[in-house]
């Protein structure tokens, strides 16, 4: 089983967000034994990724310096560009039509 990565957010702590990403993760563990697998449907990762990255053009993590939040190419892909609360808010329930299995 793998673990869920949880964003960093620039107020709350971590911790509260990979604790959320485990009940997620958790809650679809089904009880037969059988194994569950979801991929990520390309367009929805897509979308969240321009949502995101356009978000984070206003944050001081993308205000022209360099960190270890960002790549080599100056692309931030750690922070999370909301409050806390939005994150739990988008989190709190799957959407499987998300997903292929």
């Amino acid at each position: 089983m793998a673990a869920l990565w949880a964003s960093s957010l620039a107020c709350g702590k971590g911790l509260s967000n990979i604790e959320r990403s485990n009940r997620t993760q958790f809650s679809l563990q089904p009880n037969s034994g059988l194994e569950l697998i979801l991929n990520l449907r390309k367009n929805v990762q897509d979308e969240f990724n321009r949502e995101i990255q356009e978000r984070m053009k206003s944050t001081v993590w993308a205000q022209g310096c360099t960190s270890w939040y960002q790549t080599d190419t100056g692309k931030n892909t750690n922070n999370w560009p909301g409050s806390t609360l939005e994150y739990r808010k988008r989190t709190r329930r799957l959407n499987l039509v998300h997903y292929a299995t």
